[in-house]
């Protein structure tokens, strides 16, 4: 949580104050005075302003990692000789493999969303029938698409020998002896798929505002005004993730199966160590979402009528309207396999002559699986709030 939560309060950060708001987002004014006229009058005044901003993120990975690996140091005889001591000692033999597949990963941040339209009518000193109709909208609609698919097979065979190793059939002072080195296999395995990080800031400089001012002074009778502000914001973040994941190691680690039979002068068998480590770590499918403003979308609607005649008609409304949607979907299928192998037994000392030693060295198998999907983080609010709320993660 505290990795997720840094990573969001930077995009947020960043976005509120490096990202400048786009041009388009500029605001709209509109003013319409009407001053001493006669009867009949019609003043009809509208302001709209309307911001759209679309991400599509698709990405696709298709990735295969393969890789067969033999490390010998084994395979030795030294037999039949006549004279003196006979002796193998062979080196330590390992393999070393790291394999890891990073892919997918879309981060958006998006600022200045925040358009604001105004309309001031003035109508003054004017007849009969008077009909005055003002309006102002405001719109804006953020909509952010991600989607990824990543399919990756990570594949390790990997064996490695220091054993087979004869001394037979020898004679001399000191005999015959086998020791060998250590063998060991060592691997790992990660991936990191499919992140999703979008911070929006709708209003990053100031809240969605709509004003809408009426002013009617000194009118005659029958008179009609109506005003209208709407404002409307939209936001929708979808996260679509789909990851497959096969992690499969084969390793086997040998320093066994050596031999010294049939010497005069005694005989000697040392194994080395022989290891297998393996560590698997599947990490697929994140979606961090952080949506909210710096202040709440503001409406106002000011209608401001004096001295009129009979039959007045005022209609005053005011709508304003926020829709959010965040969608994420993930699917995770992980397949993680292991066959391992260690050895250092299976050897031989047998119808020797003299004094005689057969000693095996450690054989081990470690191995360590881990598999971590589908996280799902949002975050809603008033960014400064958010940012407050957040101080406590880190």
């Amino acid at each position: 949580m505290r990795k997720i939560t840094k990573g969001l309060l930077s995009l947020l950060v960043t976005g509120a104050l490096t990202f400048a708001p786009a041009a388009a987002f500029a605001a709209t004014d509109n003013t319409t005075a009407v001053t001493n006229s006669g009867d009949n009058v019609t003043v009809n005044s509208n302001s709209s302003q309307t911001s759209s901003v679309t991400v599509n993120n698709t990405n696709s990975a298709d990735v295969s990692q393969v890789i067969h690996a033999s490390a010998n140091t084994g395979g030795n005889s030294n037999s039949g000789n006549i004279g003196g001591a006979s002796s193998i000692t062979t080196g330590s033999a390992g393999v070393a493999a790291s394999l890891g597949v990073t892919a997918n990963r879309n981060t958006t941040a998006i600022s200045g969303v925040d358009p604001s339209s105004s309309n001031v009518t003035d109508v003054v000193n004017t007849g009969d029938n008077l009909h005055v109709n003002t309006g102002v909208s405001t719109g804006s609609s953020v909509n952010v698409n991600n989607s990824n698919s990543a399919a990756v097979e990570q594949m390790l065979f990997a064996h490695t020998d220091t054993g087979h190793n004869s001394a037979n059939d020898n004679i001399g002072l000191g005999g015959a002896s086998v020791s060998t080195g250590n063998a060991g296999v060592a691997a790992s395995f990660s991936t990191d798929l499919n992140r999703n990080e979008t911070a929006v800031m709708a209003g990053a400089n100031t809240a969605n505002t709509v004003a809408n001012a009426t002013l009617v002074t000194n009118t005659g009778d029958h008179v009609y005004v109506n005003t209208v502000n709407h404002d409307s914001s939209n936001v929708n973040v979808n996260n679509s993730n789909s990851a497959a994941i096969g992690q499969m190691f084969f390793g086997s680690s040998d320093s066994g199966w050596n031999g010294a039979n049939d010497n005069i002068g005694g005989a000697s068998v040392m194994s080395g160590n022989a290891g297998v480590l393996a560590n698997f770590a599947a990490n697929a499918n994140s979606n961090l979402t952080g949506v909210g403003s710096m202040a709440d979308p503001m409406s106002i609607n000011f209608a401001d009528v004096v001295n009129t005649g009979d039959h007045l008609h005022l209609n005053d409304g005011v709508n304003t309207q926020t829709n959010l949607a965040v969608n994420n979907t993930d699917s995770l299928a992980t397949h993680q396999m292991s066959f391992q192998h260690s050895n250092t037994g299976y050897n031989y000392s047998s119808s020797n002559v003299g004094v005689t030693h057969v000693i095996g060295g450690s054989a081990g198998v470690a191995e360590g699986f881990s598999a971590t999907g589908n996280s799902n983080t949002t975050i809603l609010g008033n960014i400064l709030s958010l940012l407050s709320g957040l101080m406590n993660f880190i």
